[in-house]
């Protein structure tokens, strides 16, 4: 079954290039956290595909992996960045006139040092992970320092100018507000000829809405703003954004991405089992479906399987394939992931042929593209970005697994045990299968169905190596309730 052996191949199909610094960013409250050097989509909290972000200051280029390549700006403050062979930020250029920085990062990934052998600055960071401090390497003063809530929210920001002898501080205080969050900021500068400013300026979604709450601020398909706002709230300037791929539903590079046909509502007869309120086999035009049932539905896990295109394995409801699944077409090309309304709709992945493709969908098309690279070592990451990417993670026991994470948790892949046993589904932040799934054991045993916490629970199929069957409601990993008939 080319389901089991695409995923268990992943380890020699390892691309090189890079990997997402491990700033603490927060962009779900505002304003941002600080950032020292902002050089990925992330540090910008652009979505999507972004080739080109203007925001009217500065327009910034990025590869296709979201790593900035060029920042040019209206103020002539022109740069590249340039990478090594890892992906690794590893100096900034000017594009004209200027000063070349060369960059030097932690184990963390996070940029430490900036520096050229007559300008310099070193970054540091607080135990959780914040940008705390800026220091001049050679006028050795402290330029830059930040402070935080137990949240991680920014509190305040201290500035120093020791050219000019001056100082200011800005500090932030925070409050719900409906959909928005208000955030009380207080400017004061040791500068006597600028007076203290006091604001109380609302955001949503890490975005700014000015003086007052309101709903002017529109996005695009992907969730980025499509413009600035005013003090007031108005529409000042608008954003624009290039992106590798058009916008949803009008795709043209994803036309070779597997899409199953719709099941059919042309039946024929229920031809075994229970197809209304339990495990049942029904015969369609177009191929059958052998799986649970729901006041006559299909819902849980369950196979449809089509005369000549090929066939799905995974969860279903009301009669959609809706949740974790598997498509494997006749010629073996594979679609795995997240359904929604029996389309790829979330993470997922499509191998077809040698082309693999990891990302996010959305109703059938690549939206977001993530790409797979080695971080040559032998355990831990091994590959990819093990954080909120994609990834593959090889424990010193033998076992490796490779697939999604979210917060450096495994999300959705595949587990592949030193013995042989393989899972493929859904994790919850315990690492444990939970959702749906798919176990594979050595001996030729099978389960597929819910799982919570660890353990096989709720509605699933099992057969043993030697094909004795087990189908129905399972609790705590034992059948409790058969549903064959």
């Amino acid at each position: 079954m080319k389901t089991k052996y695409f995923i268990t191949v992943f380890f020699i199909l390892l691309f090189s290039f890079s990997s997402i610094a491990q700033y603490n960013v927060d962009i779900n409250e505002a304003p941002s956290t600080p950032i020292p050097i902002k050089y990925t989509l992330e540090h910008f909290n652009l979505k999507g595909a972004v080739k080109e972000f203007d925001d009217t200051i500065s327009v910034y280029t990025f590869n296709e992996d979201g790593k900035l390549i060029s920042e040019k700006s209206i103020y002539g403050t022109d740069n590249k960045y340039i990478y090594d062979n890892n992906g690794e930020l590893m100096r900034i250029e000017p594009l004209g006139v200027g000063i070349i920085r060369n960059i030097i990062r932690d184990g963390g990934n996070r940029v430490i040092e900036s520096s050229s052998n007559r300008v310099g600055d070193k970054f540091m960071y607080d135990s959780k992970g914040n940008y705390f401090e800026k220091y001049n390497i050679y006028d050795k003063m402290v330029t830059e320092r930040h402070f935080y809530d137990p949240a991680g929210r920014i509190l305040k920001s201290e500035f120093f100018f020791p050219i000019i002898n001056t100082s200011s501080v800005k500090t932030y205080s925070y409050k719900k507000d409906g959909d928005f969050i208000r955030v009380n900021t207080e400017y004061v500068s040791s500068n006597k000829e600028k007076p203290p400013t006091i604001n109380s300026l609302y955001y949503k979604n890490g975005n700014y809405y000015g003086n007052s709450k309101n709903d002017n601020l529109k996005y695009d398909s992907y969730g980025n703003p499509l413009s600035y706002l005013d003090e007031n709230g108005n529409i000042s300037s608008q954003i624009k954004y290039t992106y590798f791929w058009a916008l949803l539903n009008n795709d043209s590079t994803n036309t070779d991405i597997i899409k199953p046909q719709n099941p059919s509502t042309n039946t024929t007869s229920c031809v075994s089992g229970d197809c209304k309120n339990g495990w049942g086999k029904y015969d369609y035009d177009n191929g059958y479906y052998e799986g649970f049932w729901t006041n006559g539905k299909r819902n849980g896990y369950g196979i449809y399987n089509w005369n000549e295109s090929g066939k799905y394995i995974g969860n279903w409801k009301d009669d959609t394939m809706n949740g974790y699944g598997a498509y494997i077409a006749e010629n073996n090309d594979n679609t795995v992931g997240n359904f929604s309304n029996s389309q790829l709709d979330g993470l997922g992945l499509t191998v077809i042929g040698d082309k693999w493709t990891y990302g996010e969908f959305s109703k059938g098309n690549l939206v977001v593209n993530y790409t797979l690279y080695s971080n040559n070592v032998d355990t831990g990451c091994v590959a990819g970005d093990c954080q909120n990417k994609y990834g593959g993670w090889k424990w010193s026991n033998g076992d490796n697994y490779s697939g999604f994470f979210k917060n450096g948790k495994l999300k959705m892949g595949t587990y592949n045990f030193k013995n042989g046993d393989q899972y493929t589904g859904t994790f919850n932040n315990d690492n444990q299968f939970h959702g749906s799934g798919r176990y594979f054991y050595k001996d030729g045993g099978y389960y597929g169905g819910e799982w919570v916490n660890g353990t096989m629970q709720g509605r699933g199929y099992y057969h043993n190596s030697s094909f004795e069957q087990q189908i129905g409601e399972w609790s705590n990993g034992s059948l409790v309730k058969s549903l064959k008939k």
